[in-house]
């Protein structure tokens, strides 16, 4: 008996103990791990060739980005970003907005701390022309009408590479590739 209730106030010590030492910023604790979403890049800006897929998941603590682009120059580097709005539909996909920017930060690289929420710095092409990309995204969710969410946001390749500094986007020209995450 007296070991059965040794026993049961541990289970309890520890069971209350999991409920309040594990306190989760609303920007993080967003949906179970594993949920995803996923974009279709399709071409823009007059390019014919760039198609491509990204897909977000949702880890434990944060998002993780994954995406692969075909159709871009040989070996050539572009700025790839989020943009704030989840809108493709222009022929220069201007329609997406500026770069998600939920926070107001200044556009910077995507190992700085103070940066665009979106700036994920640049892809570069292989000989083929085909670029992959995996980025871990801290900060950010999958909650529905939240400011740091990324769901129905749109992902966005350019032209050219980001410069990581010129204001407000990098001087990384035309928008030649977006897709919406759904």
């Amino acid at each position: 008996m007296f070991k059965f209730t040794i026993l049961s106030l541990c289970c309890v010590t520890l069971l209350i103990s999991c409920g309040h030492g594990d306190k989760k910023s609303p920007k993080t604790a967003s949906a179970p791990a594993g949920k995803s979403l996923f974009a279709k890049i399709n071409p823009k800006s007059g390019n014919t060739t760039l198609k491509g897929a990204a897909k977000v998941v949702q880890k434990e603590e944060h998002l993780v980005l994954v995406a692969k682009i075909s159709g871009l120059k040989p070996n050539s580097t572009h700025g790839f970003h989020i943009h704030e709005k989840g809108d493709c539909s222009a022929d220069d996909a201007k329609s997406a907005g500026g770069h998600y920017a939920p926070a107001g930060n200044k556009h910077g690289a995507f190992e700085e701390a103070s940066r665009h929420a979106g700036d994920l710095g640049n892809i570069k092409s292989n000989a083929e022309g085909v670029a992959t990309v995996k980025r871990k995204l801290l900060g950010l969710n999958m909650k529905k009408n939240d400011p740091y969410s990324v769901m129905g946001r749109a992902i966005v390749v350019h032209e050219k590479a980001d410069d990581l500094k010129s204001q407000p986007s990098g001087a990384a020209g035309s928008r030649i590739g977006c897709g919406v995450l759904k």
